[in-house]
């Protein structure tokens, strides 16, 4: 009877320790597609497969003089650990109540834990050429080339930037695969698109290797990179939109650049290359209005003033022409093409004098101008 007694007390004081022990807690910090990334609240350690209740503290109110009568914690749904990052933890769920949920709800661990087969990605290089015609990439690897003949690799882009509400700091990013890519019996490095509409291979895309389950993934969030800011978002945009706009394919820029406005409407150049598009769509007035937005914070920038005069001559708008055309010949005022331009404008606006004063100002800088010339005889 005393050794039951004591075997008694010790299973207790076991299911005590138990129930003493800390249990894991976190805060949701981002939703998307029946996804949760949540930042740990504690130093728990929590492993893939555990799962969560996800609750938020609801207010009770009194129905009639609808006083607050206390606090109460709200199930709303389970989910299941997926990944376990240094800064996160991602969860998925598979209940219809997921438009519930909100940023700032609660997670905690609950008994129960479902196996599931582990998986990696790992960087292995970056983009260095590509070839868009014969589908085929150079690849910069950090390591020797630490792929098998025949294994896939994957390009991959940064999608999203997931930030802490309390504390504003970057703890996760959200990552797409763009492309796979292996190596074919010519040593050649061939890709094929995920997404043969919307996706394309760029300078500087990332390369991984997956592994497990993370080979089925369409999309996944995972530690931010060292020195990482939100231009990483668009800079495939940005380079893109160089490509199509040297390729004459100006609709396709403009795409690109609304995409980059949306994330930093302020990046460098971006009005102005919005209004060489619509300069080069002949949608004038548009085109105008990018080229005065991109000069009220680049004064000085003479490409600008160029692409606004010769649009101001195509509409005969010869007053505004001459006062770009003024602008310019401080700028460059050793180009006898702004001075010839400037006395035309001037001979249209019936100041004889003025024009007579810019061809000569041509000939000086070019004594066998014909066509100042032309026009001073």
């Amino acid at each position: 009877m005393a050794l039951w007694k004591i075997n008694q007390s010790i299973i207790c004081l076991l299911l005590f320790i138990i129930g003493c022990a800390p249990s894991w807690q976190g805060k949701v910090v981002y939703l998307e597609n029946n996804n949760l990334v949540i930042k740990p609240e504690n130093d728990v350690k929590i492993k893939n497969g555990q799962k969560l209740m996800i609750s938020r503290q609801k207010t009770i109110t009194h129905p009639v003089t609808k006083e607050e009568l206390g606090m109460i914690k709200d199930n709303i749904a389970e989910a299941i650990v997926t990944k376990v990052n240094n800064k996160t933890v991602v969860a998925s769920v598979s209940d219809p109540w997921f438009d519930m949920m909100m940023v700032d709800d609660n997670a905690e661990a609950i008994k129960g834990l479902e196996k599931r087969s582990e998986g990696s990605v790992i960087e292995v290089g970056k983009i260095k050429s590509i070839d868009e015609d014969n589908k085929t990439a150079e690849i910069f690897f950090i390591r020797d080339n630490p792929i098998f003949s025949g294994e896939i690799l994957t390009v991959i882009k940064y999608a999203n930037i997931i930030i802490d509400p309390e504390s504003s700091e970057i703890i996760a990013i959200s990552v797409e695969p763009i492309a796979n890519i292996s190596q074919k019996s010519d040593g050649k490095f061939y890709y094929e698109l995920i997404d043969k509409i919307l996706g394309w291979v760029e300078y500087d895309d990332i390369v991984v290797k997956r592994t497990g389950d993370m080979i089925k993934k369409a999309s996944w969030f995972q530690d931010p990179p060292e020195n990482l800011s939100e231009d990483i978002l668009f800079k495939r945009n940005y380079l893109r939109t160089i490509r199509d706009i040297n390729k004459g394919m100006y609709k396709e820029a403009l795409i690109e650049l609304e995409i980059i406005s949306k994330i930093n409407p302020n990046y460098e150049n971006i009005d102005y290359l919005t209004g060489l598009c619509y300069a080069r769509l002949n949608r004038y007035d548009d085109a105008v209005k990018y080229f005065i937005k991109h000069l009220n914070n680049n004064e000085n920038d003479a490409k600008s003033w160029t692409e606004l005069a010769y649009i101001y001559l195509r509409q005969s708008n010869f007053p505004d022409a001459i006062k770009a055309y003024e602008k310019l010949s401080k700028l460059i005022p050793d180009n006898p093409h702004i001075w010839v331009d400037m006395g035309d404008i001037y001979r249209q606006l019936g100041n004889i004098q003025k024009a007579k004063e810019s061809y000569l100002k041509a000939l000086e800088i070019d004594p066998i101008n014909e066509q100042a010339e032309y026009e001073l005889k």
